[in-house]
């Protein structure tokens, strides 16, 4: 019988995630492929906005299994609560124990009058007390466009809150992360000490390129590289190979080590992606991560597996199921009739849009993001029956989001050139 092994895939499109929620050892393995997918991203130029479409997440269930004879079992699962204009409030994370579900977690998102999140809550559930006890809050500071410049965690000590790490972020003239500092505070000295780094590169079309990791040496006042990440896209701008190298300090330069290679589907949702040992002479993958989609283009079963040369064949390891909630999000004075556009799906950039209730003498913006929340495109335009897209963009699907006044509204859209 093959023991699975907790293999951690380093599947990483988005910058790393939040850290402000705490990780069981399940999440050390599949928390990659959450950033991946676009959920907990808080470092999109409007991260919210993942949340402001017409799906919302209802909740996800963790399956995994100790072996590959046994069936996969139901270890916990998170539901998503939001207020009346999509914000997400809650994560509340449930364990099951013997098929009864428990308290585990919850994280509590606060916003500011913006609507962007401005600081977050864990607390741990305590089943002695049948109470919520703080455990940890990370408080997000913006810059005057919006883009988080520092993020400060601190830990509840059973009294007061008291500081533990911080991560500061720099920005290129795109408005890329292009540095990212991390510190650990020391309460004796009431100082901040320098831990780790991250420098990042982008190519000529503003897609990330590379990510350098560093630590920094006490004893050499210098930051010493340790690990660098590889971005590879195709024609399209989809990333295709993603490899991570080791620095050796007695050649001076990068080994490569491990990449991963990722198919789409025809509508340009990420598919498949393989994990390959570098230094593997047979070139076998060594964990795969596989996904599906419902009817409406959202996440359905996120499969993880990895390879066993035994039986010559893919055991499958773990398994999220992912449920949503339709929200249609348009006018919020109900008096009036909700928004709705009418425009040739897939759609070829040029021809119109015909959309009703957007008021005549009100400025609207139009964003692109793709199914990750990247930003493609942003333009503004007067209410009225009808306007155009005015930038050419890759095939693919799109959110599309209309924001004037007090109206939110999206649709997605397949582009088709």
């Amino acid at each position: 019988m093959f023991r699975l092994k907790p293999t951690i895939l380093a599947l990483v499109v988005l910058f790393s995630a939040f850290s402000g929620q705490a990780q069981s050892g399940m999440d050390e393995k599949s928390g990659a492929m959450n950033d991946f997918f676009g959920f907990d991203g808080l470092r999109l130029n409007n991260p919210e906005l993942l949340y402001n479409q017409r799906f919302l997440r209802d909740s996800t269930y963790f399956y995994e299994k100790q072996d590959t004879d046994a069936d996969f079992l139901l270890a916990r699962k998170i539901g998503f609560d939001y207020d009346n204009q999509g914000r997400l409030l809650v994560e509340n994370e449930f364990e099951n124990k013997s098929g009864t579900w428990s308290k585990s977690s919850k994280r509590i998102f606060n916003y500011n009058s913006d609507g962007l999140v401005e600081y977050s809550v864990v607390k741990t559930w305590n089943a002695t007390i049948e109470e919520f006890e703080n455990d940890q809050r990370t408080f997000l500071f913006r810059n005057y466009l919006g883009l988080i410049s520092e993020e400060i965690v601190e830990l509840h000590g059973g009294i007061d809150w008291m500081l533990h790490s911080k991560r500061e972020y720099q920005y290129n003239d795109h408005n890329k992360i292009s540095e990212e500092l991390s510190f650990e505070w020391l309460a004796e000295q009431m100082a901040w000490e320098p831990q780790r780094r991250k420098l990042y590169e982008y190519n000529e079309n503003k897609e990330l390129s590379s990510e350098v990791y560093q630590v920094w040496v006490d004893t050499l006042g210098a930051w010493v590289n340790t690990s660098l990440r590889d971005y590879e896209y195709n024609d399209e701008n989809q990333l295709v190979n993603l490899s991570q190298s080791t620095w050796n300090k007695n050649l001076g330069q990068w080994i490569e080590q491990s990449f991963q290679a990722l198919s789409y589907t025809s509508l340009g949702q990420i598919e498949n992606s393989n994990s390959y040992n570098s230094l593997d002479p047979d070139g076998d993958a060594q964990a795969s991560v596989e996904v599906t989609y419902d009817e409406n283009g959202n996440l359905d079963l996120t499969l993880f597996k990895e390879w066993n040369s035994e039986e010559n064949a893919w055991n499958t390891y773990e398994k999220h199921e992912h449920f949503w909630n339709e929200y249609l999000i348009g006018n919020l004075d109900y008096s009036n009739k909700n928004i709705e556009c009418f425009y040739a799906n897939p759609h070829t950039i040029g021809l119109p849009w015909y959309c009703n209730s957007l008021l005549k003498d009100e400025t609207y913006t139009l964003s692109v993001f793709d199914h990750n929340g990247g930003l493609h495109h942003s333009q503004q335009f007067r209410g009225g029956d009808t306007f155009r897209l005015t930038k050419s963009l890759n095939n693919g699907l799109y959110m599309i989001v209309i924001t004037g006044g007090l109206t939110i509204h999206t649709e997605k859209v397949i582009i088709r050139n």
